[in-house]
C-alpha cells in the first residue's frame, strides 16, 4: 500500500506591488515578515497533520506540486488566496481548504504597522511506496 507524503516548501516572498488606486498597498518584501505562530517547523507540522490526500489522486496515483499565494492581512488573517500553478482539481481543492483554515499568522510590519503582505506557498503532493 502507497503511504502518502506531501513536502511543504519554504514561503517564498516575492517583489513589491503597486497599491490599487484607494486600496491599502499589499507589500512583497518588508522589515518583518509574516510568520506562522511559532514558526517554519509549526507551519510544517500544521499542514502535515492537516493535509488530507485526495481519495481520486490517491487512488489514481496522481501527484503534484501546488503553487499558491495569498495575503497575510494587518491582522494575520488569510484571504486573496490564489492557486497559482494546478496539480488537478482535487489536489487545489485541498491545498485552498487546508490555507484557508490557517490559524492567524504573527502579521508582517513595515516602519512599526501591520501591513498587508503577499506570501507564495508551494506544497508538493507525492504518494510513496
Amino acid at each position: 500500500m502507497k503511504n502518502l507524503l506531501f513536502l511543504i516548501f519554504a514561503l517564498l516572498p516575492f517583489t513589491r506591488v503597486a497599491a490599487q488606486s484607494g486600496a491599502p498597498e499589499i507589500f512583497t518584501m518588508i522589515e518583518q515578515m509574516p510568520q506562522f505562530p511559532g514558526g517554519d517547523k509549526a507551519l510544517l507540522e500544521y499542514l502535515r497533520t492537516t493535509i488530507r490526500y485526495p481519495k481520486a489522486a490517491r487512488k489514481e496515483g496522481r501527484e503534484g506540486k501546488v503553487h499558491t499565494k495569498f495575503v497575510v492581512n494587518e491582522d494575520g488573517s488569510i484571504s486573496d488566496i490564489v492557486i497559482e500553478r494546478s496539480a488537478g482539481k482535487d489536489l487545489d481543492a485541498e491545498t485552498l481548504r487546508v490555507i484557508s483554515a490557517m490559524p492567524k499568522w504573527i502579521p508582517g510590519k513595515q516602519n512599526g504597522r501591520a501591513v498587508k503582505v503577499y506570501m507564495r506557498l508551494p506544497i508538493l503532493f507525492r504518494l510513496e511506496e
